[in-house]
């Protein structure tokens, strides 16, 4: 009797102490996570946000007092979702609008749709050509996607073509992709208004008053 109270006596401490592990090892878990995550909100905080450059594309007024500058990803719903959006509030928001390019790596056209809009933008059509890559009607499927959009915005083709062939405008991506990764980017959209950062889509009303700074 005396050996077997003293074997559950062994069990129940046992059990006592992996639950302590256990208890110990998440919470140490746990700090480190808030901690990882604490300290990039601090790196984003303290960092200065993107300002407009003589290359962007601007859409708006170039001289308004407010300046939206989104990171996006031409296969990324929300995107098209964002552009929908900024398309709508643009007719009364006096604010100017950048591009600025962030392909996922999950997304695999998304890099190229990104050249092919800068390729359609030496030929004096980048809003538009960026439009038609987040229009739903235009499934982007392959190269070939590519040239049938240009088509149908009347743009020269086969120097179309040729141009995301021969990734003319590669390292412009890559530059504004790095610029974002810089700034602890992880996802798309996130954009810049007046330099107040939003991660993420937020719903039109809402970015209607953040536009408008009510």
């Amino acid at each position: 009797m005396l050996l077997s109270g003293h074997r559950d006596f062994l069990s129940r401490r046992a059990i006592g102490v992996l639950l302590a592990v256990s208890v110990l090892t998440n919470v140490l878990l746990l700090g480190k996570l808030y901690s990882a995550g604490l300290i990039r909100s601090v790196l984003i905080a303290t960092q200065a946000p993107p300002v407009a450059v003589a290359s962007d594309h601007i859409r708006g007024n170039p001289g308004a007092p407010v300046t939206v500058i989104v990171y996006m990803d031409y296969q990324c719903p929300f995107c098209a979702r964002l552009n929908a959006s900024m398309l709508t509030l643009l007719k009364t928001a006096n604010a100017r609008w950048i591009y600025r390019d962030f392909p996922l790596d999950a997304h695999p056209f998304a890099e190229t749709a990104a050249e092919a809009a800068e390729c359609a933008g030496a030929q004096g059509k980048f809003w538009e050509y960026s439009d038609a890559l987040f229009d739903p009607l235009n499934d982007i499927t392959g190269d070939s996607s590519f040239t049938k959009i240009g088509a149908k915005l009347g743009l020269d083709t086969k120097a179309l073509t040729e141009c995301v062939a021969s990734q003319r405008f590669q390292r412009r991506v890559a530059a504004q992709q790095q610029d974002g990764v810089t700034r602890r980017i992880t996802g798309t959209p996130t954009f810049f208004v007046n330099g107040k950062r939003f991660d993420g889509l937020i719903p039109l009303e809402q970015l209607k008053k953040v536009l408008h700074g009510t």
